[in-house]
């Protein structure tokens, strides 16, 4: 049974859609949280949005800390999800878990396209999501593996100091 290519392309948009607009705020806040004072971060960004109105993209990127830039997320899909976190953020300095909601807003949002368009390419922009993301943790143990950092604990490993 095949679907008609109009319901897929309406998957990929969402898919493509909601990738920029993440990478687009993740760039605002680490932009901002490095204390970085750009004044066209337009520049920056990826010019095309799914989630946000371009008014508020610009509203988003005038903002001058990352505080001001979770509260201009209000009425968004993103809102929600980071509301949750940003106390994190405000306690750590980190955008740690931000970027980590974030990511797995991402991830949920393909796998609910996985489901809804089942019989088309749903699960093909779930197994890219995958690989994506296993791709992320090959790069992160071998970043701890080159750098000698234990996984455990995020230190320096006993077996480094074995010669």
């Amino acid at each position: 049974i095949a679907i008609s290519k109009d319901k897929n392309m309406v998957a990929v948009t969402i898919m493509f859609g909601t990738k920029i607009d993440i990478l687009n705020l993740k760039t605002m806040l680490r932009l901002r949280s490095s204390g970085g004072k750009i004044d066209n971060i337009d520049n920056f960004l990826i010019d095309a949005s799914y989630g946000f109105t371009q008014e508020k993209l610009k509203a988003i990127a005038k903002a001058e800390t990352v505080d001001e830039i979770l509260s201009q997320l209000e009425g968004t899909p993103y809102s929600d999800v980071l509301s949750e976190v940003s106390t994190s953020f405000k306690e750590t300095g980190s955008l740690y878990q931000i970027e980590k909601a974030i990511d797995e807003y991402y991830e949920k949002t393909v796998k609910q396209l996985s489901i809804k368009y089942g019989l088309g390419i749903g699960p093909a922009l779930n197994m890219i999501t995958g690989k994506e993301r296993d791709a992320k943790k090959i790069r992160i143990a071998a970043n701890f593996s080159t750098n000698k950092i234990d996984p455990e604990t995020g230190g320096v490993s006993a077996w480094t100091f074995v010669w």
